[in-house]
């Protein structure tokens, strides 16, 4: 049984050690509020903000495009 002891309190030592991290990142972490933009040049509300990522399934599209421009330019 003290082998499984030994093992029960490295596997704790372990998972304490992965969820400190988290639990210090939770606790330090700045609370951010969405920034409010207004109407821009067309009068129109934005339908997103400008800064706002781009979808993952843009990402091959872009990389098939700069592929052809290269080759094109070369």
């Amino acid at each position: 049984m003290d082998a499984w002891q030994s093992l029960l309190v490295l596997l704790g030592v372990v998972g304490a050690g992965v969820a400190a991290p988290y639990g210090l990142g939770l606790c330090l972490a700045a609370v951010r509020t969405p920034l409010e933009t207004g109407a821009f040049s067309g009068g129109l509300a934005p339908g997103r903000h400008a800064v706002s990522r781009f979808h993952v399934r843009w990402y091959p599209v872009t990389m098939i495009f700069l592929a052809f421009l290269f080759y094109y330019l070369r």
